[in-house]
């Protein structure tokens, strides 16, 4: 059994849907158990923080503000090799060619 912590948007109305979602997850991976928490609200401070201390959430949203702090730091994986052997070209294409290469480092990396 694979249990993961998703952490995602802290409004009125995210919480509720995300749990709706996840049940209609759960029952069709009946061996994924998907804890959803919100946000805190010093979202980015306190991810960064726990990412270093290896605490963070499996799996979060985030943007184009945060995503290059978190590569700058070296908290972020390389996609790319997963990209390569996943995905078709079609769909690769598909993707809006600025936000794909602005989600790269210098050396690279795809994140």
């Amino acid at each position: 059994e694979v249990q993961l912590v998703y952490q995602d948007w802290r409004t009125d109305w995210f919480p509720l849907m995300a749990q709706q979602m996840l049940e209609q997850f759960h029952s069709t991976h009946p061996n994924i158990h998907v804890f959803y928490v919100p946000d805190p609200v010093d979202v980015e401070e306190s991810l960064l923080e726990e990412m270093k201390a290896g605490v963070a959430p499996d799996v979060f949203a985030a943007c184009c503000s945060f995503f290059p702090i978190l590569a700058q730091e070296d908290q972020t994986l390389d996609l790319r090799p997963y990209i390569e052997s996943e995905l078709d070209q079609e769909t690769i294409q598909d993707w809006d060619p600025v936000q794909h290469q602005a989600l790269q480092k210098r050396n690279g990396e795809q994140y």
